[in-house]
């Protein structure tokens, strides 16, 4: 696939159809910590190392990232809107910020908008979804 991502049809019918003011609350498994409040609009994407949460997203229009003590599998159980995609066993991403992905049945990189130095990879395991999301 070496085309632009304007063909993501699907995911942007979805994200008009979500309330653009939906908030996300990733939760904290240090019970000293208050979960982790963002609005769906700005949140990039995740990445998990072991049990730490990086958090990417849009504060005042930069983006930053925050880290919060957790696992992918309890984020992906509390968690939930239609523009989130699992692409990777460490990454969650928001289609909506998607710019470009380049790739094959293999394995794609998905560029995202305004953060295009780290390319998010979707993994074999994930790439049947994410071709049915691109076509």
């Amino acid at each position: 696939m070496r085309h632009h991502m304007d063909s993501i049809i699907r995911s942007d019918q979805q994200l008009q159809e979500t309330n653009p003011t939906q908030e996300l609350v990733f939760p904290s498994a240090n019970i000293t910590e208050t979960p982790l409040r963002i609005n769906l609009h700005d949140f990039l994407f995740l990445e998990v190392v072991k049990n730490h949460v990086h958090v990417y997203l849009y504060v005042n229009g930069q983006v930053t990232s925050t880290v919060i003590r957790n696992t992918l599998t309890t984020i992906l159980e509390t968690v939930e809107a239609p523009t989130l995609f699992r692409c990777h066993r460490s990454f969650l991403v928001n289609l909506s910020h998607i710019k470009t992905a380049t790739g094959n049945s293999n394995g794609y990189k998905i560029i995202l908008k305004d953060y295009e130095h780290y390319p998010i990879p979707v993994s074999r395991s994930f790439v049947p979804a994410f071709q049915e999301i691109i076509h």
